[in-house]
């Protein structure tokens, strides 16, 4: 019985039937767990009968739909005419065609039958039909086919007389030990729409779906390929037509293997092959054609004139050996001439595979995998005709007799089927998307319903094993809970009470874990127990701990008095059910838990106690309160006003909901830090507070409002013995006040610390300027944000309140950008002059690049007027600006000036002064004339120096000289000063009346000579003093002399001691040489006494100067000395000091790049 029950059995039947069994099993086990709005329809087994067939019935349906959509799509319907003769009888033909699909279905059940029979148990019957490939043989008939199976010398079963094949069945099963071959009829292959040939293409696509067939075998004979050209191109038509008609109809990709049989007949085959023996005879003669890259062969048809030249070649170099082989003449002619008659099958041949097998892109193409030659047996039939008129005279004749050829065997056939054809069954499908992922999903299917089977048993295994472990679990958590019960004894300290909460709360979310599940799950039932006791403890633990905290909370004076109030609201809601919310407890909870004695952790797990006490559903704690204490916390509240505790509950709710601040940044936009700074040095990314911000007040009415709501909420806290309340609007005026004030105080300090950045510290301060007095400055941007923050009116035109005192306090600031009917905003009167003010530093920039004295500083002294009356934190801002620049247009005159004099005055004076006479006296070389008048003449360097840039700056009515108070910030030096004096006195003495040249005039008269001398004359160039003994007479003189060389000289009769009678000295400074070589007393401004010692021997004058300022004893030609700077660096490195910033300089928009080196040193002058 088994045995007729198993061939029967298929894997999808096998499948289905677990996949049935699986589905109730979960049914049975699952639905009772589906449960809705608490109503489970499936918990008595009547309910899970019910589902059951309802799924097996829905799977009949789906079924039911599945065949019949099937049945229908093989439904053909035909539009052709109606015949207009009557119709001839075909009764005969009809049952001519049900006998032969019946003998069709006939033979293909006994075959299945056999085939069946020899699979092993675990394929499940169908399978076994895939044990051997499959092949079908097509063929005309007399092309061999059955005498190429038959002498193949493969094993095949003899089938049972009821199964025997019958002459005139439409095909022949060969149930072989390697391969199933079902030879076709010829008769049944005429045409594609044959009803038997449909009927064994259907029988095979049903035996085996997956791969009905493994390739087809066509069978050709020789002697037709020699026929005229249209009948092979006819009968390859037809071959093409039945290949395209099965791949359609099987719907599977194969190759095909054409085989050319009867080569016998070709002339000269017997002698050319007659020394081959049985082993050699079994080799493959043919071409084994390469599959494509897309497995389908169809480019290698081009490859088959090439190899079948190839088997030509081959069988040319076999033609000597083949000629030693043969006894005569004759039969080695007919071998000689052998390759002739094989080459002449090539063109038939390649004409014929060229027309079945040539691609199309209309048909699927049949795929060609090889041609091969055989000679199943030698019949002795009529040979083929010769390949030339010179091989039928050289054969004329020479044919063996018929009784020789009879013994012969059959050439290249069982190597053929055995080695090549049955070795490629796996060839067939491939390159099919379809089969390939067919197969695929089948092999995932399988594996899907195979892992599916083994984790249900695994999991009904996982399932038992857990929830024993989770049972073990709980009893051990039920022992540790009571240890650590009895140790904590009725303790309040926090830490202890986390360590049993945690030990009692751990069951508590463990339900649903998925190895527990599978019908088998107990932790339910251990839950519900253990929450039940978990709440119990939450009670007894929690809820006092709470209790005490908020005891604890409104006694501590240290507290403010909104802390106390909430703290006792909470308190008594705890022991007054109709009181009890269970919101505001929790919030008070988390709150308070920051003043907890433990650390983050045990607070974090506190606090989820917490929240599962007071989250319970029909929580309602009843404990009873301190009543003395309670009357003591109401008396300290009670003490504070009203609304100065609302205020104090309402801020920190507003700053936690606005914790941002509205910063400098976001008001003057991102060009802020270019122009502002803070004077308490702030970063720009801090400012006001958001509570104080339009939004923070409309969020703050809010609060206010509802704050004031909650007082009769909240009037049970005070209890009935409190005095009377202020109204709602004495409240809120009284709240208003207090957050007015603070809102006040943030916006002033904010303004009141706005700065502009310093000019000095900007790299171009028109720049800066020319920004703050742009249409979209920064500080029009933050003034005008300001304006907007500070003006709460439009916040209560909702309301139609009246101003607020925010708004009436910054009024000023609020008319900057209020213009006037038919005028402008007086803001816009500001940007005006700050953009003169840029205008006047790009001047002074100009003026300083082109060595020009700074223009007038009207533009400041007009900014200076218009900062007067301006509200913070413009009055500072514009106020500065005008300081700043005019102090930056006194740093470019400094800069300039020192720039002229060093590039100017200072070379030249160090190169005509340094080491020369007289301005070192000990120096033998002498100042030339002509360099002496280009510094120090009235319109020489120096003076003229002086008087175009430092006069206005000097105060030169006070001896000595002074800078003027005005040219402080110059920081130039002293020494400078000083030099420009002695500059001035030397101009005075040796370039009298505005004298363009050095001229000094004045009179000598000889006083007393010593009674050693008899004469004494003095020579200055061309003028002489002469003395002696008498009477003494003035002379006047000039030096220089005019027209005379620079000469002064000394004669004296008789000489001297030493042998001297007097002295020469050359060059334009001899006069003031002789006078440095004798003593000079001054008696009064204009007169002095001159001592000489000549030889020792003393000799007086007087020189009576023409005036007052004149260049004897001048101390202020010695003391004059060129200086390299006019400035002071010791001041200038103290205003570096005092004016320096962390920060560095500012660099403004449209100054980029590299910097000017008079800029770099101004810049680095100014700190």
């Amino acid at each position: 019985m088994i045995r007729n029950v198993l061939p029967r059995l298929t894997l999808r039947g096998v499948v289905t039937a677990l996949l049935v069994l699986l589905g109730i099993g979960l049914v049975v086990h699952q639905s009772p767990r589906f449960a809705y709005a608490g109503y489970a329809p499936f918990q008595t087994p009547t309910g899970r009968a019910w589902l059951t067939l309802g799924l097996l019935g829905l799977w009949l349906l789906c079924w039911g739909i599945g065949l019949l959509v099937r049945r229908v799509s093989r439904v053909r319907i035909s539009w052709e005419p109606a015949p207009s003769a009557p119709a001839i009888d075909t009764s005969g033909e009809a049952r001519a065609t049900a006998i032969a699909l019946a003998r069709v279905d006939h033979l293909f059940r006994c075959a299945q039958a056999v085939l069946r029979k020899g699979g092993p148990l675990w394929r499940l019957g169908r399978h076994s039909l895939y044990r051997l490939p499959w092949y079908v043989v097509l063929g005309e008939t007399g092309s061999g086919k059955t005498s190429l199976l038959s002498s193949s010398r493969l094993a095949f079963l003899h089938a049972r007389e009821e199964a025997a094949w019958q002459p005139g069945d439409p095909c022949r099963f060969w149930l072989g030990d390697q391969a199933v071959l079902v030879e076709t009829d010829a008769s049944l292959t005429g045409t594609a729409s044959h009803s038997a040939w449909q009927r064994v293409l259907t029988r095979l696509r049903r035996a085996r779906r997956r791969c009905p067939v493994n390739g087809a075998i066509v069978v050709v004979d020789a002697a037709r390929l020699l026929a005229a050209g249209e009948e092979v191109v006819a009968r390859a038509a037809a071959m093409r037509a039945q290949l395209e008609a099965m791949q359609g109809r099987l719907r599977v990709r194969f190759p095909v293997y054409v085989i050319i049989t009867h080569c016998d007949r070709l002339d000269g085959f017997d002698a050319f092959f007659q020394q081959l023996d049985r082993r050699s005879a079994d080799q493959v003669w043919g071409v084994t054609l390469p599959a494509g890259a897309d497995g389908r062969g169809q480019h290698a048809l081009a490859m088959f004139p090439a190899q079948f030249a190839a088997l030509v070649r081959r069988l040319q170099d076999r033609v000597v050996d083949a000629l030693a082989a043969c006894g005569d003449a004759a039969r080695a002619g007919q071998a000689y001439g052998f390759p002739a008659q094989f080459e002449a099958l090539g063109q038939p041949l390649g004409a014929m595979l060229h027309e079945a097998f040539t691609a199309s892109p209309y048909a699927v193409t049949p795929w060609l995998r090889g041609v091969y030659f055989t000679s199943a047996a030698q019949d002795g039939g009529e040979p083929l005709r010769c390949a030339s008129p010179l091989a039928a005279a050289l054969h004329a004749g020479a044919r063996p007799p018929a009784t020789a050829m009879a013994a012969r065997h059959g050439y290249f056939v069982s190597h053929l089927l055995r080695q090549v054809i049955f070795r490629e069954p796996g060839l067939a499908g491939r390159g099919s998307p379809v089969s390939r992922y067919g197969r695929a999903a089948g092999y995932a299917i399988a594996m899907i319903l195979m892992g599916a089977v083994a984790l249900a048993g695994a999991g009904l295994v996982s399932s038992y094993r857990h929830n024993a472990e989770w049972v073990a679990r709980v009893q051990e958590g039920n022992a540790r809970l009571a240890e650590l019960a009895a140790q904590a004894g009725g303790s309040t300290d926090p830490a202890a009470m986390v360590a049993l909460l945690d030990a009692a709360g751990w069951p508590v979310g463990g339900a649903g874990f998925l190895l527990r599940g599978f019908g088998l799950y107990q932790g339910q039932p251990l839950d519900r127990a253990a929450q039940a006791n978990y709440r119990a403890l939450l009670r007894e633990t929690v809820l006092p701990f709470v209790q005490a905290r908020a005891h604890a909370v409104m006694l501590d004076r240290q507290r403010d008095e909104d802390d106390r109030f909430d703290a006792l609201r909470v308190y008594l809601m705890l022991g007054d059910a109709g009181h009890y919310r269970a919101a505001t407890v929790m919030d008070w909870v988390r709150a308070d838990a920051r003043a907890w004695p433990v650390n983050d952790a045990q607070r974090a797990d506190l606090l989820r106690h917490a929240q599962v006490l007071f989250g319970m559903r029909g929580f309602l704690p009843e404990l009873a309160s301190d009543a003395p204490a309670v009357a003591q916390a109401r008396a300290d509240i009670a003490a504070q006003p009203l609304a100065d505790r609302l205020f104090g509950a309402l801020m920190p709710r507003l700053r936690a909901e606005f914790p941002a601040t509205l910063s400098v940044a976001q008001l003057a936009g991102p060009e802020a830090a270019l122009v502002l700074r803070r004077a308490s040095g702030e970063p720009l990314s801090k400012g006001v507070p958001a509570p104080y911000t339009r939004d923070g007040y409309a969020r703050y009415r809010a609060l206010r409002d509802a704050a004031v709501a909650a007082v009769r909420q909240d009037q049970w806290v005070m209890g009935a013995e409190a005095g009377p309340r202020p109204t709602a609007g004495q409240l809120k005026a009284q709240i208003d006040a207090a957050y007015f004030s603070r809102y006040m105080q943030a916006w002033d300090a904010l303004l009141g610390d706005i700065r502009a950045v310093s000019l000095a510290q900007a790299q171009d301060g028109a720049a800066l300027v020319r920004l703050l007095a742009g249409s979209d400055s920064p500080l029009r941007r933050l003034l005008q944000a300001a304006a907007v923050q500070t003006t709460l009116a439009a916040v209560n035109d909702a309301t139609g309140s009246p101003a607020t005192p925010v708004d009436q306090h910054f009024d000023a600031l609020h008319r900057l950008f209020v213009a006037p009917q038919g005028g402008h905003a007086p803001y816009a009167a500001i940007q005006d002059k700050l953009a003169e003010v840029s205008v006047f530093l790009d001047a002074v920039d100009a003026a300083r690049q082109r060595g020009m004295p700074p223009p007038a500083g009207d533009a400041l002294a007009a900014l200076r007027t218009q900062a007067q009356d301006q509200p913070a934190p413009l009055a500072d801002i514009l106020d500065s600006l005008a300081a700043e620049g005019g102090t930056l247009a006194l740093q470019d005159v400094r800069q300039r000036l020192d720039d002229l004099w060093r590039g100017n005055v200072v070379p030249f004076c160090h190169a005509a002064m340094d080491g020369r006479y007289p301005v070192d006296a000990r120096s033998a070389v002498d100042m030339t004339e002509d360099d002496f008048s280009r510094l120090f003449a009235p319109n020489g360097l120096i003076n003229t120096f002086f008087q175009a840039n430092l006069a206005p700056y000097v105060d030169m009515t006070v001896r000595p000289w002074r800078w003027r108070p005005g040219a402080a910030k110059l920081h130039f030096s002293r020494a400078a000063l000083q030099a420009f004096e002695d500059a001035a006195t030397i101009r005075d003495a040796f370039f009298p009346d505005g004298a363009k040249t050095m001229s000094v005039r004045f009179e000598l008269l000889p006083l007393s000579l010593d009674d050693y001398f008899d004469r004494f004359a003095l020579t200055l160039g061309n003028q002489t003093l002469q003395y002696a003994h008498g009477p003494a007479r003035a002379m006047a003189f000039q030096w220089p002399s005019m027209g005379a060389a620079p000469v002064a000289r000394i004669d004296y009769e008789p000489a001297g001691p030493d042998g001297r009678s007097g002295m020469l000295l050359n060059g334009p400074w001899a006069l003031f040489r002789l006078m440095d070589m004798g003593t000079l007393q001054q008696v009064r401004p204009d007169r002095f006494i001159l001592k000489l010692q000549l030889s020792g021997k003393p000799v007086s004058l007087e020189v009576d100067a023409s005036s007052v300022i004149n260049p004897f004893a001048l101390a202020a030609l010695h003391r004059f000395r060129c200086v390299g700077t006019l400035q002071d660096t010791r001041a200038m490195a103290a205003t570096r000091t005092r004016a320096g910033t962390p920060g560095g300089h500012r660099q403004l928009p449209g100054r980029e790049g590299a910097e000017s080196p008079e800029t770099a040193r101004r810049e680095a002058a100014a700190g």
